[in-house]
């Protein structure tokens, strides 16, 4: 006879590997399908899928090593071989330079995902770019440079600066401190109101259509993540040792 309490609690252990692997397919079949709004929309897919796991993780307290580390990989490819591989075919000129400076992307990504599985100060916030929000930034970028051209200088120096911030000791707010209070989220407040302005004015001034200018507007959102998260870095730090 089967006992369901056991198998239940099996079946509540894989659930967030289920989401895991989701997101590992995603950042795949944007690799396949090499398209870039489908692209984007793939990766934009596959970070919910990595909020999904997490929360389901919480929700049935099946949390594992096994877990932490198939999440890794499957963000490995879904925010830093994808990205990189749809910024180097629809944003860059072709040649080895463009390759040396994408190439920085999945590295960067891959330092900066086995720094945070052994690190023990990232319980609030994240020290460093999260990896899923440089996969957004690039994997929207051929979107935004439809609409706002930027030099080939820039362009390239775009992958270095982000595997750099992907692997700083910056502390960036996170969505772990909505169990606190308002005090503690004044950070994410002000990143959801600036963002929102942006929204609004690519839709409204630039008449950009408003199911474009969502994914338009990400890389100009994880600037001002960026933005918010230097600007009050004492701020956000304070929230660090918090229980």
């Amino acid at each position: 006879m089967i006992d369901m309490k056991v198998l239940n609690k099996k079946i509540s252990f894989y659930i967030p590997s289920v989401f895991t692997a989701l997101n590992l397919l995603l950042g795949f079949f944007a690799l396949l399908i090499n398209e870039p709004l489908a692209g984007c929309l793939l990766i934009l897919a596959g970070a919910g899928m990595d909020v999904l796991d997490g929360a389901a993780a919480r929700l049935f307290n099946s949390r594992s090593e096994t877990g932490k580390q198939l999440d890794s990989l499957a963000d490995m490819v879904t925010f830093g071989v994808a990205p990189a591989f749809l910024y180097y075919h629809y944003v860059l000129p072709a040649g080895w330079i463009s390759i040396a400076a994408t190439g920085m992307l999945p590295a960067g990504a891959a330092i900066r995902l086995a720094r945070f599985n052994v690190s023990t100060n990232q319980k609030n916030i994240f020290r460093g770019l999260p990896s899923p929000a440089s996969g957004l930034f690039f994997a929207a970028f051929p979107l935004f440079e439809g609409f706002f051209s930027l030099p080939s200088f820039i362009l390239l120096m775009l992958p270095v600066i982000a595997a750099l911030l992907m692997n700083s000791n910056f502390p960036m707010f996170s969505a772990k401190t909505l169990k606190y209070g308002l005090q503690e989220n004044i950070p994410a407040l002000i990143f959801i109101v600036i963002s929102a302005g942006i929204f609004i004015f690519l839709i409204a001034f630039r008449e950009i259509p408003a199911e474009q200018g969502i994914l338009v507007s990400i890389p100009l959102m994880v600037v001002v993540y960026l933005l918010v998260s230097l600007l009050l870095g004492k701020k956000i730090r304070k929230l660090e040792d918090m229980a």
